[in-house]
């Protein structure tokens, strides 16, 4: 199964009691988040260093720890970003 299969089952196994429900906004780990956009996981880690981008979660502290980005954030962010125009800007875009 790949990480994309995954992140849309309806639900998720879990050792010793069986299935649940996932969250209703799933939060997704960088790379999946990655081939979402369409962009490298150097771009988001870009985007987020330069204060560009979706906005993101970051559990833990330090520089090392893990980054998800909740699905609802990633479908604003494309939505925002969307133009008629190459004259439009994009507030929080990648530009």
């Amino acid at each position: 199964m790949t990480p994309k299969q995954f992140a849309e089952r309806r639900t998720y196994p879990l050792a010793e009691t069986g299935e649940i429900e996932p969250a209703s906004d799933p939060l997704l780990r960088e790379t999946l988040a990655a081939e979402i956009l369409t962009v490298t996981i150097k771009t988001l880690q870009a985007w987020r260093v330069a204060g560009k981008g979706p906005r993101f979660v970051k559990l833990g502290d330090g520089l090392r720890a893990p980054v998800r980005y909740r699905r609802s954030e990633l479908e604003r962010f494309l939505i925002e970003c969307e133009r008629g125009s190459t004259a439009d800007h994009c507030s929080r875009s990648a530009a």
